[in-house]
């Protein structure tokens, strides 16, 4: 197998997984409301972490920790409600 044909398997490959993660999310609720509360229960986890690295003194690492775990959250509430499905 030529480097290619090996470009062209991956690259079909990755347009089929593509496919089946689109179609998933427009047909069913139950995938997208578990994707979406898997993402915020990280985002929280982190701004959980904050808090135990900011208690042994790690306070930069604790603040970043937090930051994008209050961002990650905020984006996610206001994805969803810009661009709720009716």
């Amino acid at each position: 197998m030529t480097e290619k044909e090996f470009e062209q398997r991956i690259e079909a490959a990755a347009d089929r997984f593509e496919k089946s993660i689109t179609d998933k999310w427009n047909n069913n609720k139950c995938f997208r409301r578990g994707f979406k509360s898997g993402s915020i229960m990280a985002e929280i986890s982190l701004i959980l972490g904050a808090g135990h690295l900011a208690a042994r003194g790690y306070k930069t690492t604790a603040a970043w920790c937090a930051g994008l775990g209050i961002v990650g959250v905020l984006a996610d509430i206001i994805t969803s409600i810009t661009f709720r499905r009716k």
